[in-house]
């Protein structure tokens, strides 16, 4: 059984005294908050906008997970060639306006709720890669630490307290 070593409060503390740290902690908080509300609650929601069944029961999910799993290759490609600063906010902002749109309308036809959860898929899942990567640049002393900070904290604020065992 391997001896979990406690991290250091004030290494912890110093992540969210550095401003790129914590902005990219909060915009990965905001992917993970809309990633855990919209799977939990898809195939409810689907079923008051009365699409096909299928959709409903299991499609709606696979499109959305289908644009998560290509989603780190395009945006990740994107990143490469122009700023990933750039890519983050572009990808946030068009995640945010998509799950707005996906919410908020009422008449969607089977197709345009495919294509909606496809791009939510693809900007849910690209963020998420391109802030762990990103985030293990900013402090590349403690690339593991950080990567790690980044994407159990904000899960563990997204979806509440666990008791965790090492």
């Amino acid at each position: 059984m391997a001896i979990c070593e406690p991290i250091s409060p004030t290494l912890l503390l110093s992540f969210f005294k550095n401003q790129t740290l914590l902005s990219l902690f909060v915009t990965l908080l905001a992917n993970q908050i809309i990633l855990f509300s919209l799977l939990f609650l898809l195939p409810d929601y689907l079923e008051t906008l009365q699409v096909s069944n299928w959709i409903t029961f299991g499609g709606g999910t696979l499109f959305f997970m289908a644009g998560a799993s290509i989603s780190p290759l395009i945006l990740g490609y994107l990143a490469d060639r122009s700023s990933v600063k750039q890519v983050l906010v572009t990808a946030s902002t068009f995640c945010f306006i998509t799950y707005l749109a996906l919410l908020l309308s009422c008449n969607l036809s089977d197709e345009m709720v495919i294509l909606l959860l496809s791009i939510m898929g693809i900007l849910v899942g690209g963020v998420s890669a391109l802030v762990w990567s990103f985030g293990s640049q900013v402090l590349p002393e403690h690339r593991g630490l950080v990567s790690a900070f980044l994407a159990r904290m904000a899960s563990m604020v997204a979806t509440g307290p666990r008791t965790t065992r090492c």
